[in-house]
């Protein structure tokens, strides 16, 4: 697991344009990689977020279409 760990934080730490997300996620994993009393689950969990965070493109947000309200049309007495 740990041999995996790595070779995803070397695939996505040379990606341009990282987010302030994805860059607080490798640095995890680069703590997880250098301590040496990690567990399986804490190896296995980091590995989940990496590829979370890597793999999801954000998508575009969707545009609603709006709805047409019909314009009222004010007058003011005395005023042209």
């Amino acid at each position: 697991m740990r041999e995996r760990l790595r070779s995803l934080f070397c695939a996505y730490s040379n990606r341009p344009g990282t987010t302030p997300v994805q860059s607080a996620l490798l640095a995890e994993a680069c703590c997880v990689l250098l301590s040496p009393r990690v567990t399986d689950a804490v190896i296995g969990a980091t590995i989940v977020e990496l590829e979370a965070a890597f793999e999801n493109t954000p998508r575009r947000p969707v545009k609603s279409a709006r709805p047409i309200f019909g314009a009222i049309i004010l007058e003011f007495p005395g005023r042209r």
